[in-house]
């Protein structure tokens, strides 16, 4: 996240010395960043995850979470029991058809940081806009939990809709490294998803530096506090992985149809362009869409970037197919 600004008069320093970067930004965008850098990192990664979870928390709280008519949308708590170990999850779109699809949603936080709470405003938007039920899932978190185990839990939870529902119904959804997740699954489970939607996400280690514009460095998150959560939840693990790299994962053809969500100033935007022009090259169905102005983490706060609504609207858009045939979507 946010490195630590120091002192006020850092703190203009460094908004003199980062203006050009700065005013690429949408206004309301730039705004949210300079109020990040004047808290002084609240969620740097120098701080221990156990206050780096309550800062965030604390932020997000702290944040405007009108949602139109999607705040109205119904959730229930439920258990997700996998083999050895019972998940927190939370359904939303109760009152969606038995032929509705399933989104399975998978939030963001560096595969350290977060919650359900931080994915319930998308959660309740995507219910409402997509006419679907939508499961967002608590997986294991680092580094209590290291590497595979929110893999694991995903690819796990998966199996588990797989065999309570059509498949063909079934879609990942994940922001940030809850989209390497996704698409590190939806390779191992190509048969048990109908399609994927990778919002900002990261697909290989952050030590390749040709994969970050870091003209947008610490804008929300920095090139230090990526490399820091990997370290966290890798703990030593092979960072080519594809279950970790999905960007080096040896069949990427043949895949569900994909739809990338990217921000234009965000250090991983170009993961997200990468892996977008990999999955078309080997003959995966996809799309990509990069809203501009936007940083990383935009993605859920439609109460203050509007285009954070645009996104969930581009995401009902792409799975509009579902909600009248299955195997509509292949074929788009």
């Amino acid at each position: 996240m946010t490195e630590a600004s120091g002192t006020p008069s850092e703190y203009v320093a460094k908004v003199v010395a980062r203006s050009a970067d700065l005013r690429r930004l949408d206004p309301k965008a730039r705004r949210l960043v300079k109020l990040l850098w004047a808290a002084r990192g609240g969620i740097t990664h120098e701080l221990p995850v156990a206050q780096q979870r309550a800062n965030l928390r604390a932020l997000f709280a702290n944040l405007p979470q009108d949602n139109g008519s999607a705040r109205d949308e119904s959730c229930a708590e439920v258990d997700v029991p996998l083999p050895g170990r019972t998940l927190r999850a939370r359904w939303y779109g109760e009152h969606a058809t038995g032929s509705a699809p399933i989104l399975l949603y998978l939030h963001g936080g560096g595969w350290t940081l977060g919650d359900l709470w931080l994915a319930d405003s998308q959660c309740r938007e995507l219910a409402a806009a997509c006419s679907a039920r939508v499961l967002n899932l608590a997986y294991r978190l680092a580094p209590e939990n290291r590497f595979p185990a929110a893999y694991d839990d995903v690819a796990d939870t998966v199996d588990w809709l797989r065999e309570r529902n059509d498949p063909r119904r079934i879609v990942l959804v994940g922001d940030s490294s809850g989209a390497n997740l996704a698409a590190a699954v939806a390779q191992a489970r190509p048969d048990a998803i109908a399609a994927q939607v990778l919002v900002y996400p990261q697909v290989v280690t952050t030590a390749r530096g040709d994969l970050l514009d870091l003209r947008y460095d610490d804008f929300f998150v920095s090139a230090e506090g990526l490399a820091s959560f990997e370290r966290l939840y890798l703990g030593g693990a092979d960072p080519a992985d594809p279950r970790f790299a999905p960007l080096l994962g040896p069949g990427l053809g043949g895949l569900p149809p994909a739809l990338l969500v990217l921000a234009e100033c965000d250090p991983l935007r170009p993961h997200g362009a990468a892996y977008h022009r990999a999955l078309c090259a080997a003959g995966t169905p996809a799309q990509a869409r990069t809203m501009p102005g936007m940083i990383h983490g935009f993605f859920g706060l439609s109460s203050v970037l509007a285009p954070s609504a645009e996104a969930v609207h581009a995401i009902a858009d792409f799975l509009a197919p579902l909600r009248t045939g299955p195997n509509l979507l292949e074929k788009r």
